[in-house]
């Protein structure tokens, strides 16, 4: 009956000392797998500045090169004063094809744009026939 008792005690014992080695081992695995989240989140971060820094520095040589542009643009609308009236035929007719594309009808068009309904479907056609001999035109040439 002692040696009974002897081996539920050890037995016991045994329980006990495993599950408290059990619950170690998953301390110090949880410890571990806190310590590589945090230095992933520290790599991120330091990855994620950098990437800042650039996107800055590039951003800063976009505003440059637009500014550039825009000086160029100025003078050359200066240089040729000529070039900058708007053509008012041209300018109504990308205003009927913006219409066209967005899915409006001639009569919608027209009456948006104060124009007859005879005049829009006559632009719109030959809209429709210049396109055509382009695609035509850029067929042929890929065909050759």
């Amino acid at each position: 009956m002692t040696t009974l008792l002897l081996l539920l005690a050890a037995l016991a014992a045994g329980y006990a000392g495993g599950r408290l080695a059990c619950g170690m081992a998953r301390e110090q695995e949880m410890d571990r797998i806190r310590r590589s989240v945090q230095d992933l989140l520290q790599e991120l971060a330091a990855a994620a500045e950098s990437s800042c820094e650039q996107v800055l520095a590039e951003r800063h040589k976009l505003e440059e090169m637009v500014a550039s542009v825009q000086n160029q643009t100025a003078v050359v609308n200066i240089a040729q004063p000529e070039k900058n009236k708007a053509d008012p035929k041209a300018e109504i007719r990308n205003r009927v094809m913006l219409l066209a594309q967005r899915g409006k009808t001639s009569a919608q068009i027209a009456q948006q744009l104060d124009l007859g309904q005879g005049e829009v479907d006559l632009m719109l056609n030959l809209i429709r026939l210049q396109n055509s001999w382009q695609d035509l035109n850029a067929f042929e040439q890929n065909s050759d």
